[in-house]
């Protein structure tokens, strides 16, 4: 009896990121979001968006998001008082409806 080791084929390796994308099918791309109006400021007066980045990784699916190897990033933009937000259209919508509830 005979034996054949196989080469590896290492074209299909992916990263954690194009699997997430991968299972949701869909393509990220950026949108910029206004925060002025929202509780994004210190009590010095200064523009400080961690907290609601934290609301959105936590409520936004948490798993699609850099930090946990997602695709989807954000990064406050403090000359007009905005979060640069990359994700998927699920996730936009989603962002868009939270920060529409938030303005009530």
């Amino acid at each position: 009896m005979c034996c054949v080791a196989l080469a590896q084929d290492k074209s299909h390796e992916v990263s954690a990121a194009d699997d997430v994308a991968a299972a949701q099918n869909t393509k990220v791309y950026p949108v910029t979001y206004r925060l002025e109006d929202l509780p994004v400021w210190s009590k010095d007066g200064h523009y400080d968006p961690n907290l609601m980045i934290m609301l959105i990784h936590s409520s936004i699916s948490p798993k699609s998001w850099e930090a946990l190897g997602g695709p989807s990033t954000m990064a406050p933009y403090a000359q007009n008082f905005s979060l640069v937000v990359s994700t998927t259209s699920d996730n936009h919508d989603a962002l868009s409806a939270l920060l529409k509830q938030l303005r009530r």
